[in-house]
């Protein structure tokens, strides 16, 4: 099975290399590569998306990023078996990816501008450009797979200024764009959380959230129980899903000294509230640490909704239970804040 597997890959290179590949053939070779992948090891799925990613190189200098697309695609999908290492495909999707976004720029900048330009028109205009934008339909695609099952990957990207400036003006109009955005603000790391009006806090770590209802919900799950253990006692009116709504820490400038008798009604159109309006999780960072407030629901609803990702295992672990000292001195320093 193994050796048949390679063996469709070398004959797939040996076509491409004669140009002669029809968008039949790749769809039957789809179909066999994705589905045969599921019968294979992780070390024969690993080998197999190192082959597919130098395909995707092959094919683009063959002059074909189309067809290099079409076969991230294919390695995406043995990715989300989630056996094979998503880091193996990342650098030859990605180089595709900014060489479509930059040839694709003057397309890009005209439906910015408009929304529903003439498409035969634009061909015809720039062939080249809107050649490029077609290909990112398929391009962003795996890159999207890769980021979603690879913390390693995602901060990987996240440090190349370069692209996240690239790509940020078209994420409100180019669908590829703004599922690749999302996926790098995907969070994985500490977050500092305080409930004021129970004068708690925690400091907890979280690993693949990508929406504030899915914090929430995990929230309530870990941190409501019984008082005398640290936890937030459960409100009589809130939900048994979520009992929370989500603030940035900022929110703390707006509320009395006290912080009693606190109302989510009162902040929905707080800057800081991370509601249904958050589609992806925008987090705002004290000192270099995320700080995020919770307020008890006024009555009983909850977010039983799914994030941007639902393939995410989102998780979260609870480091350390501030004592009530620490959870004062730090609302007192964030009230503060210039």
């Amino acid at each position: 099975m193994t050796s048949a597997y390679f063996q469709h890959l070398e004959e797939l290179q040996k076509q491409i290399d004669k140009q002669n590949v029809t968008s039949e053939q790749l769809a039957s070779t789809f179909l066999y590569l994705v589905s045969s992948a599921k019968n294979l090891d992780v070390e024969s799925q690993n080998e197999a998306v190192v082959k597919i990613s130098e395909l995707v190189e092959f094919a683009s200098v063959k002059g074909s990023p189309e067809l290099g697309a079409m076969l991230g695609i294919i390695g995406g999908a043995i990715i989300e078996l989630k056996k094979a290492n998503p880091i193996l495909l990342l650098p030859q999707v990605y180089t595709l990816m900014m060489n479509m976004l930059h040839h694709a720029k003057p397309i890009l900048e005209i439906y910015a501008n408009n929304p529903n330009p003439d498409k035969r028109e634009l061909k015809q205009s720039n062939p080249q450009s809107f050649y490029a934008w077609e290909v990112l339909d398929k391009a962003w695609l795996p890159l999207t797979t890769i980021f979603t099952h690879s913390q390693q990957a995602r901060e990987k990207i996240r440090k190349d200024k370069k692209f996240l400036e690239f790509l940020e003006p078209y994420v409100s109009h180019h669908e590829g764009c703004m599922w690749i955005y999302r996926a790098l603000h995907i969070y994985d790391g500490e977050i500092m959380v305080f409930h004021p009006e129970q004068m708690l806090g925690y400091r907890i770590m979280v690993e693949d959230i990508d929406h504030p209802f899915t914090l929430s919900n995990l929230l309530t799950e870990k941190l409501v129980g019984d008082p005398t253990q640290g936890c937030i006692p459960k409100k009589p009116k809130s939900s048994d899903i979520a009992q929370f709504w989500i603030y940035n820490w900022e929110v703390l400038k707006e509320m009395p000294e006290d912080f009693k008798d606190l109302s989510v009604m009162k902040y929905l159109k707080s800057p800081a509230y991370m509601g249904s309006e958050s589609w992806m999780f925008d987090l705002s960072f004290y000192n270099g640490i995320p700080v995020l407030v919770l307020i008890d629901t006024d009555f009983k609803f909850g977010f039983n909704i799914p994030g941007s990702f639902p393939e995410l295992s989102s998780k979260i672990t609870i480091l350390e239970t501030l004592d009530r000292t620490s959870v004062q001195d730090w609302l007192s320093k964030l009230r503060n804040t210039e």
